[in-house]
């Protein structure tokens, strides 16, 4: 799958960075082996199989950091593995994808993604010409983010270290993004500081999730049946689910400011 000069890749080089560079492997991702555990932002989601080029010593020591991660993976030869479109970048990592879906549909502008983490949708959404502030209250996973950009889509993201309450949306702000983190009085002000024609996107748990697995911890952390279209009363509504996808319980809302 392309994207934006990014195509999604499940083959890892395990090599060191200068012997991949000197001899690289079209269609796969160099993370040498020693740097993985540092890098686990960059690699797939547990329950997608990783394909390895490597042999020997190199293998089993890939194999072994992989599988302490908690990844599957399998031996592949090199002259196995496809080179993906031309002057495109192999990844390993997906964004949401709920937002891969919607983003098709969306024309790039100016986006606010609201508790970015390690920063995945930030580069993704960077990588097709969005101009993108990224916020999250963690340095940490900001530099992850800024690492990520570095190596995928080298860009001018706006990384900022920020707590929930005290983002303030730009009045240009064409759309704001925001998975898996739920503060429903940010929620709340997000959406009355939106102009019109402004699009929110939003992912994250349901009531039914922590009713299944105990988290997150508070009640004030998931989203009870159809409260979204309560709390984003004055949205209209694009799209709107709550369902189990890959293995968790969410609400998935698309809205846009009239």
């Amino acid at each position: 799958m392309q994207q934006g000069g990014l195509f999604l890749s499940n083959v890892l080089d395990p090599r060191p960075s200068d012997e991949a560079a000197a001899a690289p492997i079209p269609g796969a991702v160099n993370i040498p082996v020693e740097e993985l555990s540092d890098r686990t932002h960059e690699l797939p989601a547990r329950d997608r199989e990783l394909a390895i080029v490597a042999s020997g010593e190199l293998l089993d020591e890939s194999i072994s950091a992989l599988t302490g991660l908690g990844r599957t993976t399998v031996p592949l030869h090199r002259s196995c593995v496809a080179p993906g479109p031309s002057h495109s970048k192999p990844r390993l990592w997906s964004p949401n994808a709920f937002l891969e879906e919607v983003v098709t549909e969306l024309s790039p502008a100016r986006v606010i993604d609201i508790a970015c983490g390690t920063g995945r949708d930030a580069v993704f959404l960077a990588s097709l010409g969005w101009s993108v502030t990224a916020i999250d209250h963690l340095e940490d996973a900001l530099q992850r983010g800024r690492d990520l950009e570095a190596r995928y889509a080298p860009s001018s993201i706006d990384w900022r270290r920020q707590d929930a309450a005290a983002i303030e949306l730009c009045p240009d702000v064409d759309l704001v993004t925001m998975f898996f983190f739920l503060d429903k009085e940010l929620l709340k002000r997000v959406i009355g500081q939106l102009k019109a024609g402004a699009h929110l996107v939003l992912e994250t748990f349901t009531a039914e999730h922590r009713e299944h697995f105990g988290k997150p911890r508070s009640t004030q952390l998931v989203l009870h049946p159809g409260e979204i279209t309560h709390i984003a009363a004055h949205l209209d509504v694009v799209y709107y689910s709550e369902g189990w996808h890959g293995g968790r319980h969410t609400a998935r809302f698309w809205g846009r400011k009239v």
